[in-house]
Formats: structure tokens, C-alpha cells, sequence
């Protein structure tokens, strides 16, 4: 898996697709062997948007075959079953039934994904530590019935992977304040000097969370995954484990990126800045998009829900790290502070 498919760029010689090969800074033709590096000269920057160019038409849609779809209609999420297997109850809200449809066509078809290595019986024991750890006797007793296997179910949890290669410019004015000479007094004054400055990364295995149901902040915590782990996407992979359908724009996640890209430019060029202020600061980069991957990855997961609020739980499903959202019991609570109370009262009636 050292190349992946890249976005837009044709062999000039050939036309067929450019290549770029993980850790280099070169396109490479898989038909005549072409080879384009990409620039890394200072001096030849132009503005370029992360999108330019970038189309998607090549990419294969669905979910692959012998897969079906199907929709919560509590929740709204929208999966991806084997035809083999049949869901009996939504993984992400624990409701059902589930309502057969059409395969998104639209939808992008996963490229990779890394299989669950986490059996049942050890995502079952980290979760009831989980629920065992730190004020259990405050949750609701009907809380534990997530430990149930037709409540603990597997998901693939969608994700895009980007690839980016950034050149940037930079000029600005540092502003500094030196000691001056003056009456019987040393004074400081405030002088701004000209300064310029040229920076290139490449980005690798960039994080995009597209999953529309699943809590993102939860999968932040369990997100310990090795991407250098992944492999091809084989649609027999849902026989046993369905998979939320990213429905998410591809190209608005690029756009997210981008965004996050042109933040982190600036915050670099500042820090580059030996100057005690920073004014005028104006940035060129090039920011081409090399490769882009819709990867599934798996997660173990069971909900809960309490007082019309559905609670999540996560279980990374390699790792075994969990994260979760446990709601408490107002009753319990109530029958706490009411034995606090009586134990006061009892206290003070007793030192009478």
C-alpha cells in the first residue's frame, strides 16, 4: 500500500492516472513510468486551493456487491449489511426495526479498512469496568443491560485519509523594541523590520471523521488506530459486521482541511518570526492534494438511552480503549442526598 489512488492528475504521456508513492515527492504513471517531482523552489509559488482540480469521478460508488443498505428510523443512520447477514437492531441507538433501501449510489465505496482483532468476551469486560468504575452505585440499574450481546454490537465507523503536500511563502514586519539613549534615561522604541520566510510539510494519514450518528468527541478519545495496518476493502468483511455509509461531501471535507491547513501556515510563519509583534502578515501557499482514502474502521459499541437522550458507549475494536458518556440517576441521587440529610439531622438530634 505504498500508492493510492490520486485525485486528479493525468500521465501527460499516456493519460492514465498518476500515482503518488507514500514518502516521496514525485507523481509516478503506472502505465509508461512518468515521473513529475513536485516543487519544493521558494521562488515559484502561486496560490493554489487544495480542491483545485481535485475531482472524484474515478472513484467506484457503493458498497460493493452481494451488500445491502438499510435505515434507523430512530436515529436516521444509514448501513451496510452483507446480504448473508441480517440486522436485527440498530448498532448506534439500539433500536428497531430497520427499514431495507437502496444503497446510496452516490456513496463513495470504502478503499481499506482494518478488521476488528477485539474479541466479544474482552470488549464485554472492558465495558462493564467501564460502567463499574467511579460512582456505578449513581447510574441507572437499567443501564447495565448494554452488556447484553444484542445491545454490545460491531461497527466499521467511516473516515477519510488525506494526503497533502504545502509549499508557502510568507512576508511580513516584526516589530521589536530596543533601548535608546536618552535624557539621563535609557527609553525603548518601537522599530518594524521587513522579514520573509518559506516553509513545506507533507501531510500524511490527515484524520477526517465523517461518521453522521456516531459522537465524534467519544471517537476522538478511542482513536488510537495504525493506519500502516489497513487493508483492501473486501465487501465479505460485512458478512458478520455492518458499516455506517459515510454520506458526507468529499469535497467538503477537503475543504475542511484546507482550513485547517491555512490555520496551521499562519501559526507557523508567526512562530518562525523573530519579532516581539508580527503586522502585516501576507501568505502564499500551493497546497496539492496527493491522495485521499475511505478507510472503516472498527469500533465496538453499545447505547443507552435515559430521559429521551440516547448515551454512547465506544470500544476501540484493536486496542480495547473505551470512551463513554454515563448518565446518572436523579432518583438515585435524590435517595443520596435524602440519607445525607437524615444522617445530619440524625446527628444533630443525637448531640441534643
Amino acid at each position: 500500500m505504498s500508492q493510492h489512488l490520486f485525485f486528479a492528475n493525468a500521465c501527460p504521456k499516456c493519460g492514465k492516472q498518476l500515482l503518488y508513492g507514500a514518502g516521496k515527492k514525485e507523481l509516478t504513471c503506472k502505465g509508461c513510468g512518468y515521473k513529475r517531482i513536485l516543487q519544493n523552489d521558494s521562488d515559484q509559488i502561486l496560490e493554489r486551493k487544495l480542491t483545485a482540480g481535485v475531482s472524484f469521478d474515478g472513484f467506484a460508488r457503493g458498497m460493493g456487491d452481494q451488500v445491502s443498505a438499510c435505515a434507523c428510523e430512530t436515529c436516521k443512520a444509514t448501513l451496510a449489511v452483507h446480504d448473508n447477514h441480517k440486522l436485527q437492531r440498530c448498532p448506534i441507538c439500539a433500536a428497531s426495526p430497520l427499514k431495507p433501501i437502496e444503497v446510496p449510489t452516490d456513496a463513495l465505496e470504502p478503499k481499506e479498512l482494518l478488521p476488528f482483532t477485539l474479541p466479544r468476551h474482552r470488549a464485554r469486560s472492558i465495558l462493564r469496568k467501564y460502567l463499574r468504575k467511579r460512582r456505578w452505585w449513581l447510574l441507572p440499574p437499567a443501564i447495565f443491560q448494554m452488556l447484553r450481546d444484542d445491545r454490545l454490537q460491531q461497527l466499521y465507523i467511516p473516515a477519510y485519509l488525506l494526503e497533502a503536500y504545502v509549499r508557502a511563502s510568507w512576508k511580513a514586519k516584526a516589530g521589536y523594541r530596543i533601548p535608546v539613549a536618552g535624557k539621563g534615561q535609557i527609553e525603548e522604541r518601537e522599530v518594524w523590520e521587513p522579514v520573509s520566510g518559506y516553509w513545506e510539510n507533507l501531510f500524511e494519514n490527515q484524520f477526517q471523521f465523517v461518521s453522521p450518528k456516531v459522537d465524534s468527541k467519544l471517537f476522538a478519545l478511542i482513536n488510537d488506530y495504525s493506519f500502516g495496518e489497513l487493508v483492501n476493502y473486501d465487501p465479505r468483511y460485512l458478512d458478520a459486521f455492518p458499516a455506517e455509509i459515510a454520506t458526507k461531501d468529499p469535497k467538503a471535507s477537503l475543504g475542511e482541511f484546507e482550513k485547517s491547513l491555512d490555520e496551521l501556515i499562519k501559526a507557523t510563519a508567526t512562530q518562525k518570526i523573530k519579532g516581539e509583534k508580527v503586522n502585516e502578515l501576507k501568505v502564499i501557499s500551493d497546497k496539492e492534494a496527493l491522495t485521499f482514502r475511505h478507510v472503516l474502521l472498527p469500533v465496538w459499541m453499545s447505547s443507552f438511552s435515559y430521559f429521551g437522550k440516547t448515551y454512547q458507549f465506544l470500544i476501540n475494536g484493536r486496542s480495547g480503549k473505551i470512551a463513554g458518556d454515563k448518565p446518572l440517576s436523579p432518583y438515585r441521587i435524590g435517595l443520596l442526598l435524602a440519607l445525607i440529610i437524615a444522617t445530619l439531622v440524625a446527628l444533630v438530634l443525637w448531640r441534643r
